[in-house]
């Protein structure tokens, strides 16, 4: 049961739960397809089961209840590999996901250089807009004098 346990673990890192699925469904009817019956009644189609957990899962089984030709060699090889493989790719896959999800979160909180510009220039455009620091001379003087009428200041003789 390990080797589908973890076949499926891969399945559900690669695909995400929200297509896991449409790996599940073919997963399983293929491996189920090739337990029901033994191979030699079935089309030769179906001989990729001797590579498959379920089918070598069934035939152990059946060695070890009812005695019938000893395969357990090859069926737990079987077993062993997909477990290996499955303990080999996860890990990977997993790497891999991770390092996409922390690119696409970097993306996602680093602003682009041409957005930073565009930020800086408008702070400065803010910063000087009703200030004196963008007037003209005459417009500064004209600022001054409503600034002193304002207070009630008497205005200054030009």
């Amino acid at each position: 049961m390990l080797s589908l346990g973890l076949a499926t673990e891969f399945a559900l890192t690669l695909l995400t739960q929200r297509f896991v699925a449409f790996f599940l469904i073919p997963f399983i009817v293929i491996n189920v397809s090739v337990s029901v019956l033994p191979h030699e009644l079935q089309p030769w189609f179906y001989k990729y089961g001797y590579g498959f957990p379920v089918f070598n899962l069934g035939q152990a089984v059946r060695t070890i209840i009812f005695n019938t030709k000893n395969h357990l060699g090859r069926n737990f090889g079987v077993l062993i590999a997909w477990a290996v493989l499955s303990l080999i790719t996860v890990p990977i896959i997993i790497y891999v996901t991770r390092q996409r999800e922390i690119r696409e979160e970097q993306a996602k909180t680093l602003p682009d250089e041409r957005e930073e510009e565009i930020r800086e220039e408008q702070r400065r455009i803010d910063f000087g807009a009703g200030t004196t620091a963008q007037l003209s001379p005459s417009e500064e003087r004209r600022v001054e004098e409503a600034e002193r009428q304002d207070r009630g200041e008497k205005p200054l003789v030009a």
